[in-house]
């Protein structure tokens, strides 16, 4: 391997690391807007305040409701 190589394959193992970490990030956002919504569900709000409150469609916040 010479050094223009290992270049290239330093270059894209941190561009895999960015877009690994970027896209965990992503997914935990996602998560902790579920767990948020599956909270307010649970204290009774409705539907449509879920989904103002989360950025949540009506359908998704259904979907959880219907997974109780």
């Amino acid at each position: 391997m010479n050094l223009h190589d290992y270049d290239k394959l330093s270059q894209g193992r941190a561009q895999g690391r960015k877009e690994g970490i970027a896209l965990g990030m992503a997914q935990g956002r996602q998560e902790g807007i579920l767990m948020t919504a599956r909270g307010l569900i649970e204290i009774g709000l409705s539907l449509e305040q879920i989904t103002k409150v989360t950025g949540l469609s009506l359908e998704q916040v259904t979907a959880l409701k219907e997974k109780k």
